[in-house]
């Protein structure tokens, strides 16, 4: 079990309850604030009421996807995070929402106006676009290539066996 609090340590925001950690990826079950255990009324008074919650709620989430899985990516489905190389990566809901709408379009070109609208209730000015296609590649360190440049088109996701090793020529000879 993992609770995050925030910046003065003195509000606890999000309980993660994680399964038995194995060869797999742990699944978890996240509880928020809207839950409908805490709407309730129900407060947690010690740590053992807060397992006793968990107990309760973490079969109500077994049946649910979690994650969608692109390639060696885990999409994790009610956070902004993905798994890669084992290791959870935290984007925030901007870079998620690109991320998601390039691996989920994998091998397709996506426009750039459909990446700025990707954001749900906001569209992100051009440059801020770029900006962020920036912070994107540096979140996901070596497998920053994935993500290609389209000059006057937009981005694409490229599979991990796909990545040219020449560079971005490779891949605008592969698209004519």
């Amino acid at each position: 079990m993992i609770c995050t609090v925030d910046q003065s340590s003195s509000q606890l925001l999000n309980f993660y309850v994680f399964s038995p950690i194995g060869d797999s990826i742990p699944k978890y079950k996240v509880l928020r604030e809207n839950q409908p255990w805490f709407s309730s009324g129900r407060k947690l008074t010690k740590l053992d009421d807060f397992c006793e919650v968990a107990k309760e709620v973490a079969p109500q989430s077994e049946n649910n996807v979690l994650y969608t899985a692109v390639d060696d990516i885990q999409i994790a489905a009610d956070t902004c995070t993905i798994i890669l190389d084992k290791k959870e990566i935290t984007l925030g809901p901007v870079l998620s929402a690109i991320f998601n709408t390039l691996a989920l379009n994998a091998g397709q070109v996506v426009s750039r106006d459909r990446l700025r609208r990707s954001v749900p209730k906001k569209l992100l000015d051009p440059l801020n676009l770029n900006a962020h296609m920036s912070t994107l590649r540096v979140k996901l360190g070596e497998a920053r290539e994935r993500i290609q440049r389209v000059p006057g088109v937009g981005y694409m996701y490229v599979k991990p066996d796909k990545v040219p090793t020449a560079g971005l020529n490779d891949l605008q000879t592969g698209l004519r």
